[in-house]
């Protein structure tokens, strides 16, 4: 799903956190038991790089650190796993220019 709402731009070498809140998205009680990413430039896996490997909250945020190596649009995508056996995806844009 997507988010509604894409990430600040960024530029080609930084290095910055991400976060997605599935929080409105848990039933009650319902928790996060895992989180994993993955990162696309333009549609292919290259050109970015996640960092270490994400990290999740049982309330429903999942945070990854990520470089951005080249310009172009990123695609970040979280897919999380509940404590009710569901698996939830949610992702998003990252615009990445190099300055002029």
């Amino acid at each position: 799903m997507y988010v509604g709402k894409d990430f600040d731009q960024a530029t080609p070498g930084e290095t910055d956190s991400y976060t997605f809140d599935f929080s409105a998205r848990l039933q009650p009680g319902e928790t996060l038991t895992a989180a994993s990413w993955t990162l696309l430039l333009n549609g292919s896996s290259a050109s970015g790089s996640l960092i270490g490997s994400a990290s999740f909250t049982a309330g429903g945020l999942t945070t990854q650190s990520i470089a951005t190596s080249s310009p172009g649009t990123y695609l970040a995508t979280a897919t999380v796993t509940t404590s009710a056996g569901r698996t939830l995806i949610f992702w998003a844009h990252i615009p990445c220019l190099t300055p002029s």
